[in-house]
C-alpha cells in the first residue's frame, strides 16, 4: 500500500470561509487552493454557490483541507478527533492557542505535562477540536 500523505479534512456548515480567516490569523495558514460550489460543474442551490467546496491550506508546510458540507448535508463536530499541532516555540504556541480559543472553549489549558512536554486542548468557535503540544 502506498499512501502519499495523511491530511485532516474539516467540513463546516457554511462557515469554511470564516474558519479559513481564523486559521490564517491564528496559525499563519496560507490558502493554496480554493474552489466554490458555484464553480463546480453541477447544480447547486443559489444559497450554496458562494460556499467553499474545497480549500487546501498550508499550515507550517503541512496540508489542512477544509470545505462546506454539500447541499442537504449537515456536519456535527465531535470530540473524538483533534487536529494536533506540534510546536517548537512555547510563546508561538501560546499565541496560536489564545487566538484559536477566542470565541470557543479551552478544554485543557496549556500546561507542563508529566511526560516532559507542554500541552493544551481547545474547541474553536466552529466546534473544531485542537490539541497543541511541545514535545520534550
Amino acid at each position: 500500500m502506498t499512501i502519499r500523505q495523511l491530511n485532516p479534512y474539516i467540513h463546516f456548515n457554511g462557515e469554511a470561509e470564516a474558519a479559513i480567516k481564523l486559521y490564517e490569523e491564528a496559525l499563519g495558514a496560507t490558502v493554496e487552493l480554493l474552489t466554490r460550489y458555484g464553480e463546480a460543474p453541477m447544480r447547486v442551490p443559489e444559497d450554496h454557490r458562494r460556499r467553499i467546496i474545497h480549500a487546501l491550506l498550508r499550515v507550517g508546510g503541512h496540508a489542512l483541507m477544509v470545505g462546506d458540507a454539500p447541499p442537504g448535508m449537515t456536519v456535527t463536530p465531535t470530540s473524538a478527533l483533534h487536529v494536533t499541532l506540534e510546536f517548537t516555540d512555547e510563546a508561538e504556541m501560546a499565541e496560536a492557542f489564545a487566538r484559536l480559543a477566542a470565541g470557543g472553549a479551552v478544554t485543557m489549558p496549556l500546561q507542563d505535562m508529566f511526560w516532559g512536554g507542554h500541552m493544551g486542548m481547545l474547541r474553536d468557535r466552529f466546534g473544531v477540536h485542537w490539541k497543541m503540544m511541545r514535545m520534550p
